[in-house]
């Protein structure tokens, strides 16, 4: 993952982006310039102030040309266009305009400081002042040019050069944004890499000790609760399926789905159908509900952290309810799928859980949450316990044709 661009890319947008700032500004000094040498000719019909404009128009078209092609052929060719404007249109303005001293000298000021915007193409820092200086240098020689040809002597316009000196200090901090962006960029992205290396063991810490608690935990109790002698070879069984699952690769993401005919629906092939198997297997009389085939639209991350946690929701049953009888239900919308873990057992109160036990917080809650999901609790001592799970699902349309619903069923 990257934060902003990338650092070889971020000068050139960066120094695109001034370029393209210095000619939109120097367009627009050019069109408010010509806009009021108009406006003047309209207050003064017999004057010729209309040629000033109309000379200035080809510089006006070379500019967007030279931003839209950046080459050193179209730069020139606006700088030489620029600087014959400027003395053609300072001669007739400065002839023909007296009556509008103060804005002839307000709109030969914005021809000038629209050549200095001509922002050529340029790798450098040196390269990107050299043009500021020619643009400089060709409106300051065509203005003063004009001024010697009509017999006035040179004056040195105070706004066009502290404009110039401005631009000139703006390109060096331009390019000292550069090199910090280079300076920082490295750091933000090891921070950023760190930050996800701390999520991803987080994650697997949470996994791996929602495993433990789903295998040896719950193993260890099993041996601990059986009476004297060997275990049965069905508790063997299972001890020996779940270290072979402990001490595979694919521990955090696949589930034993068990021994399913060929001809079973498909939802019933998935993690979900193998857990609720399990759990029958353990003696637990499971009645299932509502519509299974929703399975089918969970990912395969949302199936298996939903299936992990409905087992240790029903393991819980056997452990703790005092009763072998459970009710899941699967419910789906558009988005979502809902299942609903029902017993009528001894139940708890939430609130009186030690911090110690991992099962509703590790095996079920924490693992639904890291893949988008929720969980709701509704028990008290007596009167059972309801669990809620809801996980993001796909936006399928529900087929009724595909419902598999037996509310008399023992298992799947």
């Amino acid at each position: 993952m990257s934060i902003g661009l990338p650092a070889h890319l971020a000068p050139l947008v960066v120094r695109r982006a001034f370029t393209a700032a210095q000619h939109t500004f120097g367009a627009t000094l050019l069109g408010v310039g010509i806009m009021s040498i108009l406006v003047m000719q309209g207050h003064h019909v017999d004057s010729n102030l209309w040629i000033a404009a109309v000379v200035m128009l080809p510089s006006f078209a070379m500019l967007f040309i030279a931003d839209f092609d950046r080459s050193v052929l179209w730069a020139l060719g606006y700088l030489l266009l620029g600087g014959i404007g400027i003395h053609v249109s300072t001669r007739i303005l400065l002839t023909d305009g007296a009556q509008f001293e103060a804005g002839i000298l307000l709109i030969l000021t914005t021809f000038s400081v629209a050549i200095l915007m001509v922002a050529g193409p340029a790798k450098g820092l040196v390269g990107a002042l050299l043009w500021t200086l020619a643009g400089f240098a060709v409106a300051e020689s065509s203005r003063q040019s004009a001024r010697i040809a009509l017999g006035l002597s040179p004056s040195l316009d105070i706004q066009i050069f502290l404009i110039s000196i401005a631009t000139l200090i703006v390109i060096p901090l331009i390019s000292h944004v550069h090199r910090l962006h280079f300076t920082a960029q490295p750091g933000l992205h090891r921070a950023l890499q760190n930050d996800q290396i701390a999520q991803l063991r987080s994650r697997l810490e949470s996994r791996s000790a929602a495993i433990m608690h789903d295998t040896v935990l719950n193993h260890l109790a099993t041996i601990s609760n059986s009476p004297d002698g060997a275990l049965s070879p069905k508790a063997i069984a299972e001890l020996r399926k779940d270290i072979d699952t402990i001490i595979n690769d694919d521990w955090l993401t696949e589930f034993d789905t068990g021994n399913i005919s060929t001809s079973a629906p498909p939802w019933q092939h998935g993690a979900l159908a193998g857990a609720i198997r399990e759990c029958v297997a353990m003696g637990l009389d499971v009645r299932t509900t509502g519509d299974f085939s929703v399975a089918k639209r969970l990912s395969r991350e949302c199936e298996v952290a939903l299936s992990q946690a409905v087992k240790q929701c029903l393991v819980n049953v056997i452990r703790h309810a005092g009763v072998l009888e459970a009710e899941v239900g699967i419910y789906g919308s558009e988005t979502e799928a809902l299942v609903m873990v029902v017993d009528h057992g001894k139940g708890f109160d939430e609130t009186e859980t030690r911090p110690d036990r991992l099962g509703l917080r590790g095996s079920v809650k924490k693992r639904i949450q890291q893949v988008g999901g929720s969980v709701r609790i509704w028990s008290s001592p007596g009167a059972g316990t309801s669990i809620m799970i809801v996980v993001p699902c796909q936006a399928t349309e529900i087929d009724p044709h595909v419902v598999d619903h037996d509310p008399n069923r023992s298992g799947i």
